[in-house]
């Protein structure tokens, strides 16, 4: 027999539960743990109908809940302070010159504190008489560049600072590129009139170099391209390299200045630069040597209906004067480490034709390999050498790694020349004269054979020759 299901209430004689049915103080302590109902529920009735309920479900969904959210305000708090730019912060720049018309005034009105600076003077009659008056150019009101940063940019210096490294200005009728270090403008540079396009994508610099000629020299080339389907007016090319130019400081920033090497083109054909085609221009530089030189090449030039305005920036190593007997010496080296067992010696009775052959082809230097039989019968008279083979080098601008790299890539007949084992002596020459400088896309860069007019070879492979003055020769002669 099972026994009677019992309920347990509140007798009001303690805080205790007794049976039904039970007398008075004959208390029954109720047998815990009570069984959970289907519910998962254990209710127990007392002192009036109070009750508890014991759920450790809800209990654990509840604590998910709430390390859920911390979790969430927590990633939220970090993204805030390394990702969100919030923080603002406000740099005036003014661009130096860039004035308006004021009032005219007597000369002592005019201040350059207040109104500007006098600007010629009007004749002006006030009661049949002539009084001089000035007239005040107004500068315009600097330029509020507003910016936001993170916080973590804020107090730690790290995240996404509020400026670009660069950002372009417009102020009355003038623009200005402004380059930024972290939260500060640390530089600018006046671009031209207001509204010009910075690097649009059809105008590119498409080659820069540095080739040296000696004395501290070097000769500049810049080649631009119109990339784009109509024409460019009064394209002009500059270069920016630090320490020259008039770099000049207002209100402690710093205006960059250029030195302009040329324009394309003569002034009354309107300097137009029609799409598809290139620009060359050339300067001679005197800038420091054995230096990694960074600089930056400018174009200005106009559209039908605005300006524009390119600035792209370069890297090259400039070697310590030219072609020097330390640099034939390593590139010599890198030479004989390509040919393996059989190095090239150097013979100084080759060193003494080199410098003959250097005399004879830079004459005409527009013929390949000028006069070379002539003179190999001329200076050995008796018979010399069983083979004698020479390779005419134009280095300038390389480092002898590079150019060794060069020649393997671009000028396969001359590599294997020079790496050729039936050869064993070498001599050289480094001299100076007048040579050419190839077009960057042309497909050949070197000659075939000897005897070969170098102008027209080029040209007919659709590449640009330009007449180069003073560039390097090293000339190379071989023997078995």
């Amino acid at each position: 027999m099972c026994p009677p299901k019992v309920h347990y209430t509140d007798q009001g004689n303690g805080d205790s539960c007794s049976p039904q049915g039970e007398l008075p103080g004959q208390r029954q302590e109720p047998p815990f743990p009570v069984p959970l109902t289907q519910e998962g529920l254990s209710e127990v009735s007392c002192r009036g109908g109070n009750s508890f309920i014991a759920d450790n479900g809800i209990a654990s969904r509840l604590n998910l809940r709430i390390e859920l959210a911390a979790t969430a305000i927590g990633l939220l708090l970090v993204l805030t302070f390394f990702l969100i730019p919030f923080v603002p912060y406000s740099v005036s720049v003014g661009i130096p010159n860039d004035v308006r018309a004021g009032r005219m005034v007597k000369f002592d009105e005019c201040s350059n504190s207040t109104s500007g600076t006098v600007s010629g003077s009007v004749g002006v009659t006030t009661n049949s008489s002539a009084t001089i008056q000035y007239l005040c150019l107004v500068p315009y009101p600097p330029v509020s560049i507003q910016g936001y940063s993170t916080l973590s940019y804020r107090l730690l210096g790290a995240g996404s600072p509020p400026f670009p490294s660069q950002m372009e200005i417009t102020q009355g009728n003038a623009s200005a590129l402004v380059f930024f270090q972290g939260d500060r403008a640390v530089a600018a540079e006046d671009i031209g009139p207001a509204g010009t396009l910075v690097d649009p994508p059809e105008l590119a610099v498409v080659r820069s170099s540095f080739i040296p000629v000696g004395s501290g020299y070097q000769n500049y080339t810049a080649v631009i391209r119109n990339n784009g389907q109509s024409a460019i007016y009064y394209p002009t090319i500059a270069i920016q390299v630090k320490g020259y130019g008039f770099n000049d400081s207002v209100d402690g920033l710093l205006w960059m200045d250029n030195v302009a090497i040329g324009s394309c083109g003569p002034l009354q054909e309107g300097l137009i630069f029609a799409p598809g085609t290139e620009c060359r221009i050339s300067e001679l530089m005197q800038i420091p040597t054995n230096v990694t030189l960074t600089y930056y090449v400018e174009v200005t030039a106009a559209e039908v209906g605005h300006y524009i305005f390119c600035r792209q920036g370069f890297s090259q190593f400039i070697p310590a004067e030219g072609i020097t007997t330390a640099w034939v010496g390593e590139f010599i080296k890198d030479l004989n480490n390509a040919r393996g067992p059989m190095p090239l010696l150097e013979n100084s009775t080759l060193d003494r034709f080199a410098a003959t052959r250097f005399m004879t082809a830079s004459s005409q230097p527009d013929i390949s390999d000028y006069g070379f039989a002539d003179d190999l019968k001329a200076f050995f008279p008796s018979g010399g050498p069983p083979y004698v083979a020479e390779t005419l080098l134009f280095p300038g601008g390389f480092t002898p790694s590079n150019f060794t790299a060069f020649l393997k890539n671009s000028a396969p007949g001359h590599w294997a020349a020079l790496t050729d084992g039936a050869y064993e002596q070498f001599g050289y020459y480094v001299g100076r004269a007048r040579y050419f400088d190839i077009s960057l896309n042309c497909p050949t860069k070197e000659i075939p054979s000897g005897g070969v007019n170098i102008t027209q070879y080029f040209e007919s492979h659709g590449c640009a020759v330009t007449p180069v003055n003073n560039a390097y020769w090293l000339v190379i002669i071989l023997a078995s």
